[in-house]
């Protein structure tokens, strides 16, 4: 079945997902989850701490949730294994 656009989107505007709610670019999603992710592979000790750290975990955590289930769930596991490499705590999301 084809997806059909919608007449009152706006030019330029993210599209919705059976949600509604907005579903960023997949190619955005994946330039912004390979930074974090390479920032924390080329780092010799934690890049971010305290706040900082909190909040780049969930972020990419959340952001994940975009991609498709079996990329989502490796992107999920090297984060996180990197951060356990340069001894960041546990993260329960």
């Amino acid at each position: 079945m084809s997806q059909q656009l919608d007449p009152f989107q706006r030019q330029g505007t993210l599209p919705l997902d059976n949600t509604g709610a907005v579903s960023p670019p997949l190619s955005m999603i994946r330039e912004r989850l390979g930074t974090m992710l390479d920032t924390a592979r080329q780092a010799e000790h934690l890049p971010w701490t305290g706040r900082r750290l909190e909040v780049i975990r969930i972020v990419f955590h959340q952001m994940a949730n975009w991609l498709p289930a079996p990329e989502r769930e490796t992107m999920r596991a090297e984060f996180l294994a990197e951060l356990a490499r340069l001894g960041a705590g546990p993260f329960t999301p």
